[in-house]
């Protein structure tokens, strides 16, 4: 049988950078369970973070600048102003909101934070997951540093297509479906047959937490991209809202 190594279709996750000699490091998270802007540094921060009406959101930053400008936009209550370089500030959004840091004694350090807020209708997560070093499974978190506790998942959508690659030279093949996965949350489970489809939940899952799905088509293959990431788009939903 010819070796296979398992393709993916996969989003690169990155970042610039350039020369500056001051720095500005911020994150947005929900103020909820004992987090603290010493848990949010250390996790892998969304591009978003989200959380239901009424609850508090802390944006905190760390400059090497004595001190830096924060533009709160759309600002719930005269927030924006000049702060120390080490700080934070906890509010409740009222909408979907940006916070800027800047550093005051140049113009090439900041920071920008995202916070968003799950209305009636929800809105579409994206998530990122990697190949654990088995590829065994594709896993990816909703951290709960960024992702309010009473979020819940509608449905799932899938926007990439598993592809095998061939180690003769062969090419490549794309992996028949359905089977395709079976996504995991705790105690909870579900099918997707097919990539490029909604796949609804029987009923609202509270999001939160590791998800982790199998892959149940392509047969056997000898090596996967790790460091590769894989999206999986959820509608995020407040219950009761």
């Amino acid at each position: 049988m010819n070796a296979r190594e398992l393709l993916l279709t996969a989003t690169a996750v990155g970042s610039l950078t350039g020369c500056c000699d001051k720095s500005v490091q911020a994150r947005a998270f929900i103020a909820q369970n004992g987090n603290s802007c010493d848990s949010a540094f250390k996790a892998d921060a969304p591009q978003v973070s989200y959380l239901c009406p009424g609850s508090e959101a802390t944006v905190c930053w760390q400059s090497d600048d004595s001190n830096v400008k924060v533009t709160v936009s759309p600002d719930p209550g005269a927030l924006s102003g000049t702060y120390p370089g080490h700080s934070s500030l906890t509010f409740t959004p009222k909408d979907n909101t940006t916070v800027t840091i800047e550093a005051t004694s140049v113009d090439c350090a900041k920071a920008i934070e995202q916070i968003g807020v799950v209305g009636s209708q929800g809105v579409t997560g994206e998530f990122y997951g990697h190949w654990d070093q088995a590829c065994s499974r594709i896993e990816f978190q909703a951290d709960p540093n960024f992702f309010d506790n009473k979020i819940a998942a509608r449905d799932i959508f899938v926007p990439w297509t598993p592809t095998v690659d061939h180690a003769d030279g062969s090419g490549e093949e794309v992996c028949p479906t359905p089977p395709f996965l079976r996504e995991n949350h705790g105690a909870f489970g579900v099918e997707i047959s097919q990539p490029l489809i909604t796949t609804t939940f029987p009923n609202l899952e509270k999001l939160v937490g590791a998800w982790d799905s199998h892959l149940e088509t392509c047969g056997t293959f000898t090596s996967c991209y790790v460091a590769s990431a894989y999206e999986f788009d959820m509608t995020l939903v407040c219950p009761g809202q």
